[in-house]
C-alpha cells in the first residue's frame, strides 16, 4: 500500500511540475486512510518544493449549505497574501465577493446572473494573474465523506465551471463509495468513470505503478518553477 501511495503522489507531483499543470485532478479510490495519507504527503512535498498550498477540508464547513463560498474565500485570502495591497487589488476582491454567490444562485434572473458570473470570472482571473507569477496555486480538497449528499458533485461542478483558471491546480480526494452514492442520488445516469472523465482533467488512482527509482521533483529548465522565494 505504501508503494501504491508513493506512486500516486509521485504522479501528481510530476503533473504539478509540468509546464502546464492540469487544473482539476481527482485522487480516486482506495481507502479513506490511504487518501488522507497521500494528501498529507502531497501537501508536505509540494510545500517543500516552494508552492503555495491551500488545504480545503470540507469537515470544517459541515454547517454550510454550500461549500463553494468558503472555498472562494480561502482562495481569495491566499491570493491577497501574495500581493501588495493596492486599490486595484482591493477592488478585485470586492468584485469577487459581491459576485461569487451568483454562480450557484437560483433566484437571480438569468441576465443578472450572467453579468455577475462574468464579473466573478474576470475578477478572479485578474487577481490570480497578479498574485501567481510562475508557480501554480495548489488547492487540496478533501473531507467530503461527511458532507451532505450532493455536496461533492456540487463542488466539483463549481470548480470545473467557475474556477478553471490558469495556474490553479485542484487536487480532489474522492472514494468509490462516495462517488457511487452521489451518482445514485442524482438525476444523472453517468457511471463513476464517465463522471470523472467529464469533470476532471486528470484522474490518478492508487493502481499507479511505482517508479523504479523515486523521481525527483521536476524543475523547469528556463522557468525556475520551484525556486523558493529569495531570502528563505
Amino acid at each position: 500500500e505504501l508503494i501504491m501511495t508513493t506512486a500516486a503522489t509521485a504522479k501528481i507531483i510530476k503533473l504539478a511540475g509540468s509546464s502546464n499543470p492540469p487544473s482539476l485532478v481527482a485522487l480516486y479510490g482506495s481507502t479513506l486512510g490511504e487518501r488522507k495519507n497521500a494528501m498529507s504527503d502531497l501537501q508536505n512535498d509540494l510545500f517543500g518544493a516552494g508552492l503555495s498550498i491551500i488545504d480545503f477540508n470540507a469537515r470544517r464547513y459541515l454547517s454550510e449549505n454550500d461549500l463553494s463560498q468558503p472555498l472562494v474565500q480561502q482562495i481569495v485570502t491566499e491570493l491577497k497574501s501574495n500581493t501588495d495591497t493596492t486599490g486595484a487589488t482591493a477592488d478585485l476582491v470586492n468584485r469577487i465577493n459581491e459576485s461569487a454567490a451568483a454562480a450557484i444562485s437560483t433566484h437571480l434572473t438569468s441576465e443578472n446572473r450572467i453579468e455577475l458570473i462574468h464579473q466573478f470570472d474576470s475578477s478572479m482571473k485578474k487577481l490570480s494573474a497578479i498574485s501567481l507569477q510562475k508557480k501554480p496555486l495548489v488547492i487540496l480538497v478533501q473531507g467530503m465523506e461527511r458532507a451532505p449528499t450532493g455536496a461533492f458533485m456540487a463542488i466539483s461542478d463549481f470548480i470545473a465551471n467557475y474556477l478553471n483558471i490558469h495556474k490553479f491546480m485542484f487536487i480532489v480526494s474522492v472514494g468509490e463509495d462516495l462517488l457511487k452514492n452521489e451518482l445514485n442520488s442524482s438525476n444523472t445516469n453517468m457511471a463513476p468513470d464517465e463522471f470523472l472523465e467529464d469533470i476532471f482533467s486528470s484522474v490518478v488512482t492508487f493502481d499507479e505503478t511505482a517508479p523504479t527509482t523515486p523521481e525527483p521533483i521536476p524543475e523547469l529548465n528556463n522557468d525556475d518553477l520551484f525556486a523558493p522565494p529569495v531570502g528563505l
